[in-house]
């Protein structure tokens, strides 16, 4: 980290950490992409359980939004 400035490209779930000192700023026109999260066989970290429980959490509610906004455009349309 040279002058302590960092430039990177995180997925927009990552926003929801709220980390001091980092700015978050939206690509506009930026695409999309599907995300897998893995562990190892047989992980016990309750690290990893955590950030899994995370990932699994902010995709359901993802999920569940979307699936609103396309009921509410077919009842819409």
């Amino acid at each position: 980290m040279a002058a302590g400035l960092v430039v990177a490209l995180v997925p927009e779930p990552v926003r929801s950490l709220a980390l001091a000192g980092v700015a978050y700023v939206e690509l506009t026109g930026a695409a999309t992409v599907d995300l897998a999260l893995a562990t190892r066989t047989g992980e016990s970290s309750p690290a990893v359980r955590r950030v899994a429980d995370m990932v699994a959490a902010l995709t359901t509610r993802r999920t569940t939004a979307a699936a609103r906004a396309l009921d509410a455009g077919r009842r819409d349309g």
